[in-house]
């Protein structure tokens, strides 16, 4: 009895602090995530007609669904008899934040980038279905797929069985150069420079002309 009347103490310190709320639906608002449904016959509906919502905060929280809302990854699955639907119907949430984290999934959070790619079977899915993200940072780096993040340039690519996909898979990227001229990968120069003349590398991706060599636009006339 008296741990019953505990949590219920507890409870009504979070509803009366703003941090959870009983609301109709199973669909919380931006800013809040679903733990828990049940029935409540003053809700339209039947079956699981309400649905409690907690605020998105903390550095790991489990959450009904896996789809982990802005600012989080999604680190494992599993079942939840709380939650709607069957098997893996439970996520857990962790904070994008330190140099590097695995994750499920193989698309990284912005700021960060794929460096390899496995199989976990904390994960929905088969096959490659965890990533390892690593912080866009440092004056160069390799990553999985060839499009760099914004500030970094592309130099060169290769094959590497870490990554998905077949072909080239990797690339290496570099922070965009700020002096008078530099070689990419591609024939379309950031904003500041334009295209000098342009050629064929093999490190490139693509045939035909896929370096060029851009200039930075400066002085009264250029070509």
């Amino acid at each position: 009895m008296k741990n019953t009347l505990f949590s219920l103490f507890i409870l009504f310190l979070l509803f009366a602090c703003g941090a959870s709320f009983l609301q109709c639906g199973t669909s919380c608002p931006s800013g809040y995530h679903l733990v828990s449904v049940n029935y409540d016959p003053d809700c339209p509906g039947s079956g699981d007609n309400q649905g409690v919502c907690y605020i998105n905060e903390g550095d790991i929280f489990s959450q009904c669904g896996t789809t982990c809302p802005s600012g989080y990854h999604l680190g494992s699955v599993g079942y939840g008899p709380d939650c709607p639907g069957s098997e893996d119907n439970q996520g857990v949430c962790y904070i994008n934040e330190g140099d590097i984290f695995s994750q499920c999934g193989t698309s990284c959070p912005s700021g960060y980038h794929l460096r390899s790619v496995g199989y976990s079977p904390d994960c929905p899915g088969s096959g490659d279905n965890q990533g390892v993200c690593y912080k866009n940072e440092g004056d160069s780096f390799g990553q999985c797929g060839t499009s760099c993040p914004s500030g970094y340039q592309l130099l060169s690519v290769r094959r590497d069985g870490d990554c998905p996909g077949s072909g080239d898979n990797r690339g290496f990227c570099v922070t965009k150069k700020k002096g008078f001229l530099f070689g990419q990968c591609g024939i379309s120069c950031p904003s500041g420079y334009h295209l000098g003349n342009v050629g064929h590398d093999p490190d490139c991706p693509g045939s035909g002309d896929n370096v060029g060599v851009c200039y930075k636009n400066e002085g009264n006339a250029f070509s």
